[in-house]
């Protein structure tokens, strides 16, 4: 009687060895570190182009303010650009941090 094997199999193919899986976590480990570090640069430059923004809207309000009513508005009267020309007025809580008015008739911010 001849038997016949349908696959041939080797006696050390039983699985991954332990050096295999430290190679496939170490290369999963440097992934996610370079993906972290991509991700966290997003988010460092997106809070900077809210503040930029923010900038830029509030001394457009400042100019339009001047504009329709020829007064300079001030640190102490931006309350006066809400809610006309702008939803509020930039604090410690919106992305410029805050800021005040320069003799130049501009938005300083506190945070860029």
């Amino acid at each position: 009687m001849i038997r016949h094997r349908s696959c041939p199999t080797r006696g050390d193919d039983r699985g991954v060895s332990l050096v295999e899986m430290l190679i496939v976590i170490a290369v999963m480990g440097i992934l996610a570190a370079a993906a972290t570090l991509t991700v966290r640069g997003f988010s460092d430059s997106s809070s900077e182009n809210a503040c930029v923004t923010e900038v830029a809207e509030v001394n457009t309000a400042i100019r339009a303010y001047y504009s329709e009513h020829k007064v300079w508005v001030t640190t102490e009267t931006m309350d006066l650009l809400v809610p006309e020309l702008l939803d509020e007025v930039p604090s410690k809580d919106t992305p410029s941090g805050g800021g005040t008015i320069g003799t130049d008739h501009q938005f300083e911010a506190t945070q860029c």
